[in-house]
């Protein structure tokens, strides 16, 4: 693929100036008498403004959403349609599919307000981009892309709209924009929830959820990966993004290898040849698809972890191997360091603004990261602001915004995080470690822990798998179940034991979420979370320890809220990685006869009773004969609770961390 040149921006300012024109002409023309009434201004000097200003401000934006900056290029310029392979996006509730291969008419005039979470590198920020200028192109209404990582106190919505559409000269003020805003028309992109500064977080939260409601005759777009805050867009409705498909996968392999081939064909003939599952989980995420690709083409081997990606991608970026260039172009390093000195200051501004959770910074703000991060870093010398020109030029891992530098994807903060951890930390990898985990805010790193799972197991099983295997043996040891319950089968307490580890649960059933919410709400999926879990949260339900691990909106509109202890993330991880101490109750304990074609829900067991806590009380309704075995197979039928430890797998796996401790024991070591 060649490189993008002048002539190609000239085109598009050329082909998409009369589309946008065609868009003002549609949605904004025909509210000038109204505007201009109500601001008591003549229409014609309100018209022309208002119709230049917002030309140029699609033509702008359409333009700048055209482009990619993508790590395999080094972060030079690519058209997006050239890149982008048609991403399928799913209802949370409904299983609802949408294919996003033009602009999407089953999404957003459909749902006014709709909610984008999924995990990193799925193609959120992408997927927001396309509908932009499908929107254009399809003058389906008028389309305003905004990164939300730049909402602060005093910084507004309407602050950003007023910057980007004004430009260098004002000429219409915010009560203008405002009030064309409330006539309605208007498809508002808001990127990257999860990107704001978690001091900024609170402000923002509440900001969106104002300007949403005071404008509501527009369409609502807000992308992000999974964040707690998330429950304030309870109206929202949810949608994932489908995993890649194999050929969708290979399909994007060959358009990062443009017009060649020759890698890309090596590539996935060398995966066609590998039949094992571990790179299954790269296949199916279009961030991961990207680096395998950047990493194969500079060492021609199939890297099977996560950590291995990044390393390789790294490394390629470091080495000078630039795709765009075939690999002959060397672009010296301004800082003059070498390539471990220089992962050295990456891991340690990592780990600092991570947990800061900013992935963006002004100039002066990264200078100052820079600074703390050599100070750690004993024994080297640059400038910080040669590091600078370094991280956004010669290993490109960072891009300008604007007057703002960001990383690339966040993932390349967590692995750099992850790493420090592993590198760094010395002796406090372990408390670090402890630390994520016991964190209120925990999901904010999942993708750290993931990452570290495979870079350092040795620790990661010292830290925390042991610990998670010592509290479940400390909870099988006192609990008395079996002597609790005398006339329930064995099997059915030996389920309600391991199920119970780490995690309560409240049960609550259609009539009771109606009544709580004081309206009917329970056909409406988003509500429902929204309104059990802030139950929970005002009603004091959740102990210390203790975060809302998940809730569940069943069929019948009945819900379950999971109350988890801080180390069931770690089992839930462990079971994503299919370790042999997790186990699958529904697949390898509970008896297939008892699964029938009416599948049980929290309707079943709760009377009309706000919630019913599911306790170890014999006495407990929940807990009588007729309810005990009802309650299991509603919990061991829901896919977000049913993994489970497997006491004889715990003692093998606890026994062989103390031997491996032992090994690793230096003083044993030497003897």
């Amino acid at each position: 693929m060649e490189n993008i040149n002048l002539s190609v921006v000239k085109d598009i300012a050329t082909v998409v100036a009369p589309i946008t024109s065609l868009v003002v002409t549609t949605f904004l023309k025909p509210k000038m008498d109204a505007v201009a009434a109500f601001l008591g201004r003549e229409k014609k000097k309100i018209e022309h403004d208002i119709i230049n200003k917002f030309s140029d401000y699609l033509n702008r934006t359409y333009e700048k959403q055209s482009y990619l900056k993508t790590v395999v290029f080094q972060n030079e310029k690519r058209l997006l349609k050239d890149l982008y392979i048609p991403l399928t996006v799913l209802n949370s509730s409904t299983n609802e599919s949408v294919k996003i291969d033009s602009y999407p008419k089953k999404l957003l005039p459909i749902h006014d307000k709709v909610l984008l979470v999924d995990t990193a590198g799925m193609g959120k920020s992408t997927i927001s981009r396309f509908i932009f200028l499908k929107a254009v192109e399809g003058n389906c209404g008028v389309p305003v892309f905004l990164e939300l990582r730049q909402l602060k106190a005093g910084l507004t919505v309407l602050d950003l709209m007023y910057d980007e559409i004004n430009g260098i000269k004002d000429i219409f003020d915010k009560e203008l924009l405002l009030h064309l805003i409330e006539k309605g028309d208007f498809i508002f992109i808001f990127d990257g929830f999860d990107e704001i500064p978690l001091k900024e977080r609170e402000f923002a939260t509440q900001h969106l959820q104002d300007f949403i409601s005071k404008v509501p005759n527009n369409k609502f777009l807000i992308t992000s990966r999974q964040d707690n805050a998330l429950t304030a867009f309870a109206d929202f409705q949810r949608f994932v993004i489908r995993p890649l498909r194999q050929v969708e996968a290979y399909d994007l392999l060959r358009k990062y290898d443009g017009k060649n081939g020759e890698t890309a064909e090596a590539l996935i003939a060398k995966l066609e040849e590998y039949h094992k599952d571990t790179l299954k989980s790269f296949l199916v995420n279009p961030l991961l698809v990207s680096l395998l690709f950047k990493a194969y083409d500079f060492k021609p081997t199939l890297p099977l972890r996560a950590d291995n990606f990044y390393r390789q991608v790294y490394e390629a970026l470091f080495e000078n191997h630039d795709l765009s260039k075939g690999g002959s172009f060397i672009r010296q390093k301004r800082s003059g360091l070498n390539i471990d000195d220089f992962a050295r200051v990456l891991r340690a501004m990592a780990m600092k603004t991570v947990v800061l959770g900013k992935v963006q910074y002004t100039t002066d703000e990264l200078l100052l990261y820079i600074k703390e991060a050599k100070e750690r870093c004993v024994g080297l010398s640059f400038s910080e602001s040669d590091f600078i020109k370094d991280i956004i030029q010669n290993v490109p891992l960072f891009v300008q915004d604007g007057l703002d530098i960001r990383w690339n994807h966040k993932s390349f903060q967590e692995y750099f995080a992850a790493m420090f951890i592993a590198v760094d930390a010395k002796g406090s990898a372990e408390s670090m470690l402890k630390k994520l985990v016991n964190n209120k805010d925990q999901s904010r790193f999942v993708n750290i822990l993931e990452l570290y799972y495979d870079i350092d197991p040795s620790t990661f099983q010292r830290a925390l798998t042991k610990d998670l295997i010592q509290d479940f043996f400390d909870y099988t040891k006192s609990n008395a179940y079996a002597h609790r319950y005398l006339n329930i089968d064995r099997e059915d307490i030996q389920i309600r034991r391991l199920m119970a580890f780490g995690r309560r649960y409240v049960f609550f059933s259609t009539f009771s979420i109606d009544s709580l919410a004081g309206e009917q709400i329970h056909n409406d999926p988003v509500r429902v979370h929204d309104c059990i879990r802030e139950y929970c949260k005002e009603n004091n339900m959740i102990e210390d320890g203790e975060i809302i691990g998940s809730s569940t909106h069943y069929p019948s509109g009945s819900g379950l809220v999971v109350l988890s202890k801080y180390n069931i993330a770690i089992m839930e991880l462990l079971a994503r990685r299919k370790h042999k101490i997790v186990v699958d109750m529904r697949s390898k304990i509970f008896r297939d006869k008892r699964f029938g074609n009416s599948p049980l829900s929290p309707n079943n067991v709760v009377n009309d009773a706000k919630h019913l806590l599911l306790t170890e009380d014999p006495g407990g309704y929940m807990n009588r004969g007729d309810n005990f075995e009802k309650v299991n197979i509603i919990l061991v039928d829901n896919d977000r609770v049913r993994v489970a430890l497997d006491v004889d797998a715990c003692k093998k796996q606890l026994n062989e961390i103390n031997e491996a401790m032992t090994r690793e024991d230096i003083d044993n070591f030497f003897v």
